[in-house]
């Protein structure tokens, strides 16, 4: 038999003390129990990452998901990746990022990735797939805004040292 809601006395529900917990009405008001909060259901999406295929952020190397699989005790990591080609290891996010040429050439400056990077492999690829005057554009714009915010070493020396002399030209 319906009784009236202990959170809402203009309706009347169903629930007895031990359900009230989970009610409805009390969650839209954001009443809260003392008693923990039941665990929400927490919805995992899987992606399919074997029908795509990857490219090496390093050598630009291409290839299925399972190429780049790191080997563990437990089979394969999840979180590890290492390029068949050029032997870097990188984490899956940067494997599996998703990326325009700019954006590619931005994150090689700012990851500071030519390091890694094995250049004649990874320019010839460039060249071959038609992203090298994309990239080379993107990357020398992007370089020297990221200049024009920084001033480099060289530059800060040479700023140092035209202090100095002002001040040593005041000091006289």
């Amino acid at each position: 038999m319906p009784r009236k809601c202990k959170f809402d006395t203009t309706k009347k529900c169903g629930y007895t003390d031990n359900n009230c917990q989970h009610c409805e009405i009390r969650k839209k008001l954001k009443q809260k129990m003392l008693t923990p909060e039941p665990p929400e259901q927490t919805q995992t999406i899987t992606i399919d990452y074997t029908t795509k295929i990857f490219c090496c952020p390093f050598c630009l190397y291409r290839g299925d998901i399972t190429k780049f699989y790191v080997k563990i005790k437990k089979g394969v990591s999840e979180k590890q990746f290492k390029c068949p080609e050029c032997g870097e290891v990188m984490r899956r996010e940067t494997l599996t990022k998703d990326m325009t040429i700019e954006q590619y050439a931005q994150w090689v400056y700012d990851t500071g990735a030519w390091e890694r990077i094995k250049f004649s492999t990874w320019k010839k690829r460039l060249k071959d797939y038609g992203w090298s005057f994309k990239f080379w554009d993107e990357y020398k714009r992007h370089k020297t805004e990221m200049l024009g915010e920084t001033e480099t070493y060289q530059q800060y020396i040479e700023r140092k040292q035209r202090e100095q002399l002002e001040e040593e030209e005041d000091y006289y």
